[in-house]
């Protein structure tokens, strides 16, 4: 522990919140990746967020606020964090296949047009529009079916502000969506 010395008490409480918080939201972030991606990166990406919790729970961090849906939004910045990767992975080997020849290269876009999107370009630019708070907890709450109390403790706020916060996140994303459309 760094030379710190920890009261065993607080390890217990600490280990004890570890395991609990593990418990009630594995199924939770599983779940969430599993949908999003496939079940070996499902794992991979769960066992990072738990592994980032145990390493907190090491330090001493105090985990008493910690909730499921913080869990689910760390859970969300690895998948993003992965994708990004994934995206400049096939950037290098589509470079490296536009100098091959064009039979081999046919099979290279074949494979990724068959790749399905999850939303249209129009709702995502209409989320675009909306602050980071207001895009954070409409996804959360509506995509990814968190509680508003949960959403709330992600973010920072109470749950009366995330409940506006949803109101006018709703009000944004449908009219600029609704201009997309046009």
């Amino acid at each position: 522990m760094n030379g710190v010395q920890v009261p065993s008490e607080q390890v217990r409480a600490t280990e004890e919140r570890f395991w609990q918080l593990y418990a009630e939201s594995v199924p939770h972030v599983f779940g969430f990746l599993v949908r999003r991606c496939g079940k070996q990166v499902a794992e991979d990406l769960t066992q990072e967020v738990y592994t980032d919790l145990a390493r907190r729970s090491r330090r001493g961090d105090d985990l008493t606020g910690l909730t499921t849906g913080w869990l689910l939004t760390v859970a969300r910045s690895r998948l993003i964090d992965h994708v990004r990767a994934e995206q400049r992975r096939e950037r290098k080997l589509s470079l490296a296949w536009s100098a091959a020849e064009p039979e081999q290269r046919d099979g290279f876009v074949a494979a990724e047009a068959s790749r399905p999107v999850d939303m249209s370009a129009e709702t995502e630019r209409a989320l675009e529009a909306l602050s980071t708070a207001e895009r954070c907890a409409l996804v959360l709450h509506h995509l990814d079916g968190v509680p508003v109390a949960d959403v709330a403790g992600s973010i920072g706020r109470s749950v009366r502000a995330t409940e506006s916060l949803l109101a006018r996140a709703r009000r944004k994303f449908r009219a600029a969506f609704e201009e997309e459309m046009g």
